[in-house]
């Protein structure tokens, strides 16, 4: 659970959003230290290899399934990164 501003954030919601979005096929939501909200919400994504989009173009997408405090509010892409087993 993220808390952001006093609002509870479940990131499986998020994750959620983001699996449909094209060409995205991995992805994980986490909440880092924030000074002002305690904690704001960094998605993790790996896209299908040949595709390429913004950090604004997830937002906006997000932001028409999500509250715009659930929106993530950074966006890093990765190659891949690793799973708990």
């Amino acid at each position: 659970m993220i808390i952001s501003g006093g609002k509870k954030i479940n990131p499986r919601e998020i994750e959620k959003v983001l699996y449909t979005f094209p060409g995205v096929i991995k992805a994980t939501v986490i909440g880092i230290p924030d000074d002002r909200l305690g904690e704001t919400v960094k998605a993790l994504v790996v896209m299908r290899e040949g595709i390429t989009v913004s950090e604004a173009d997830i937002v906006n997408f997000c932001g028409d399934y999500l509250a715009d405090y659930k929106k993530p509010k950074l966006i890093e892409f990765c190659k891949e990164y690793p799973e708990n087993q």
